[in-house]
C-alpha cells in the first residue's frame, strides 16, 4: 500500500504526517466509522459497567473526539457526564481540586465506587440478619433464633411494637 501510495502521490518531497495520516486512515478506517466512534464517546454512559470498565472504554474512545479531550476540564466533564448518578457528586467535588487530572479522577472514582460497595454490602448484611428471624422470649426481650430451612419463625415487627410493657416490679429471668 505504501509503495503504491508513494508512486501515486502528486506532491514531491518529504511526506507530511498529517497528509499521510489522512491518506492512510481514509481507505482503512473510513470517516463514517470514526464519526460513529466519536458519537459512541459522546453518548457513553456507565450503566452496568464498573468504574474501571467505564474508564477504559472512555479512554479508548476519547481518541475519536480530539476537540473535546484537548481541554482537560472538558474531558473530565465529559467523563463525569457518563457516570452513574451515585458517583456524580463525588466526581464534581473532586474536580474542584485544581491539581486534579483525568487519570487521578478515574482512580478516585474507582475508590469511591469501592467504598460505596462496602457500604451497600454492610447494609445488606445488617438487613439479612435483622430479617433473619426473632421471637419474643421470656421477659419480653427479642432473642435471635437460628433459622433452619423455610420453617423458621420470622421477625414480626407489629408484635414487638404492640407488645405490652412489663410492670416495673417484674423480675427478669
Amino acid at each position: 500500500w505504501y509503495a503504491q501510495w508513494l508512486e501515486a502521490r502528486v506532491v514531491v518531497g518529504p511526506v507530511n504526517w498529517e497528509e499521510f495520516k489522512v491518506d492512510f486512515l481514509d481507505p482503512f478506517f473510513p470517516l463514517e466509522l470514526r464519526e460513529d466512534q466519536m458519537r459512541e464517546f459522546m453518548n457513553l454512559k456507565q450503566g452496568n459497567m464498573s468504574v474501571r470498565e467505564y474508564s477504559l472504554k472512555f479512554t479508548r474512545l476519547s481518541k475519536y473526539a480530539k476537540v473535546i479531550v484537548a481541554n482537560p476540564r472538558a474531558k473530565m466533564s465529559q467523563y463525569m457526564s457518563g457516570l452513574n448518578d451515585t458517583l456524580v457528586n463525588s466526581c464534581r467535588s473532586a474536580m474542584l481540586n485544581n491539581d486534579m487530572d483525568i487519570s487521578h479522577l478515574m482512580t478516585h472514582m474507582e475508590e469511591i465506587e469501592g467504598q460505596n460497595m462496602k457500604i451497600m454490602k454492610a447494609r445488606e448484611f445488617k438487613k439479612a440478619h435483622f430479617e433473619g428471624g426473632f421471637s419474643r422470649g421470656g421477659g419480653g426481650i427479642a432473642k435471635p433464633q437460628h433459622r433452619q430451612g423455610n420453617n423458621a419463625p420470622r421477625f414480626n415487627k407489629e408484635k414487638v411494637l404492640n407488645a405490652q410493657p412489663l410492670p416495673p416490679y417484674a423480675k427478669c429471668g
